[in-house]
């Protein structure tokens, strides 16, 4: 009877860690999940902000019919400092959720 009582108290135990493993499981699952998708979306932001600087590198790079407005010369020169500055934020941010993926 005693043997008994404890094996199946040992069963319960057994069932119970498991359990709570798998519920650990799924919690770090959605947690990468959701950290994967920030990632995904500020690979997207900065892919947007390499165009934009390229874009405008471009024009300013260009020919001089371009630079007619001294006035947007700086606002671009400006801008592409700002993307710069982004992309740099951008990589820092992946670079700090990619190590708080668990496996």
């Amino acid at each position: 009877m005693k043997l008994q009582r404890q094996e199946q108290e040992r069963r319960e135990q057994e069932k119970k860690r498991q359990e709570q493993e798998r519920l650990r499981r799924e919690k770090r699952r959605a947690k990468n999940k959701e950290i994967r998708k920030q990632i995904k979306e500020l690979k997207q932001k900065k892919e947007k902000l390499h165009l934009e600087k390229y874009a405008k590198a471009r024009v300013l790079s260009g020919p001089r019919r371009y630079h007619r407005d001294e006035e947007t010369i700086k606002v671009y020169e400006q801008r592409i400092r700002q993307i710069d500055k982004f992309m740099l934020e951008i990589d820092s941010e992946l670079k700090k959720l990619e190590t708080t993926i668990q496996g």
